[in-house]
Parts: structure tokens; C-alpha cells; sequence
């Protein structure tokens, strides 16, 4: 994921279908709420996280709790 240029934090579940109802398989922070380059040197970079290998036809990702504005 790619967050845009402006301060936020979100929380961000990624699911996948099973059956006839959805599994979350991860759940973790976005923090881009300080842009200060002492945090790092891309204070917008790009978020990575670690999945488990699945096998699915459907997935959906539900961002919650998203506050901008800092």
C-alpha cells in the first residue's frame, strides 16, 4: 500500500472470502501521522507487511478508524 502525502492513521484488515462470509487473515496500523524526516527518510513511504501464503478467488481490504488532519 502507497498512503498519500497528508498524515493519517488507519487501521486496515485484509480479508478473504470463506464460503459465504469473509476471514480476517491480517490486521495491522497504518502511522503516517509524523512527517518529520528525523523518522525516517521517506516519511511516506510505502507500507509492507508479511502475509500467509492463501489460495482464494475473493479478497477485500477495510480500512477503519482513519483520522487525518494532524
Amino acid at each position: 500500500m502507497y498512503p498519500s502525502h497528508r498524515p493519517i492513521i488507519a487501521v486496515v484488515k485484509l480479508q478473504v472470502s470463506d464460503a459465504d462470509s469473509f476471514k480476517t487473515i491480517k490486521e495491522f496500523t497504518i502511522d503516517r501521522s509524523n512527517s518529520q524526516l528525523n523518522v525516517g527518510f521517506d516519511p511516506y513511504g510505502r507500507v509492507a507487511v508479511s502475509l500467509p501464503v492463501i489460495t482464494a478467488k475473493s479478497f477485500r481490504i477495510i480500512i477503519s478508524n482513519l483520522k487525518t488532519n494532524y
